[in-house]
């Protein structure tokens, strides 16, 4: 997954998150990944060195950047350097010392346990999940960072809506322990099964995940 936001220092951030859910055996398995963030203009701007893949454990790496477009690649390799699998994304990296109200990408943390949850809340540096697959019996904890003019309001809401884009009910927004400028907790076991996309909104901002 990969996520924009802003840095401590008001700097605009990229976050890549990646997780092995198993690792296959043999010669030809994926064992490292490789970040690679470029553009036209400019070439390559950042560069991860390998870093050995560990099954069923999230991993991130963030990066500062200027606002714009921005290719960010994923190379899987084995051992040896041979690729086994890539992944680019092109993403847009918004201006957010503007004037108008923004969203950062939400984040989605998935607690087996309420004790689990309330260790997340707690935990500024909690990596978030990659996966967008849930069962109806999980609740999640959605967080997000809006930025607002020194004069503004963010004024945020949220909602679910079908796959078709019909909204279907309102889900409270309320301010982060931690970690976010805002935070969901979202119950998932009053949908049926199906696709649902998660809208955040703020004044001249809005996030559809």
């Amino acid at each position: 997954g990969v996520g924009v936001g802003l840095d401590a220092d008001g700097k605009s951030r990229v976050t890549v998150v990646w997780e092995a859910s198993t690792l296959a055996s043999g010669a030809d398995a994926a064992a490292q990944v490789v970040i690679t963030a470029t553009r036209a203009s400019e070439g390559t701007v950042f560069e991860h060195p390998p870093a050995d893949l560990t099954a069923g454990t999230p991993q991130r790496v963030s990066f500062d950047v200027g606002a714009g477009s921005l290719d960010v690649k994923v190379v899987l390799t084995d051992r040896e350097g041979n690729i086994v699998d890539r992944e680019t994304r092109s993403i847009d990296v918004p201006e957010y010392a503007g004037e108008k109200a923004a969203l950062g990408t939400p984040r989605f943390y998935r607690p087996r346990t309420p004790r689990e949850f309330q260790t997340l809340t707690a935990d500024a540096e909690a990596i978030p999940v990659v996966t967008r697959d849930f069962a109806r019996t999980d609740r999640l904890l959605i967080r997000v960072d809006a930025y607002t003019p020194a004069d503004g309001t963010a004024s945020p809401t949220a909602a679910i809506l079908s796959r078709t884009g019909r909204r279907m009910f309102e889900v409270p927004v309320t301010p982060a322990a931690v970690g976010a400028s805002l935070q969901i907790d979202l119950t998932l076991s009053p949908l049926p099964a199906g696709e649902y996309l998660v809208e955040i909104a703020t004044t001249n901002g809005l996030r559809k995940v």
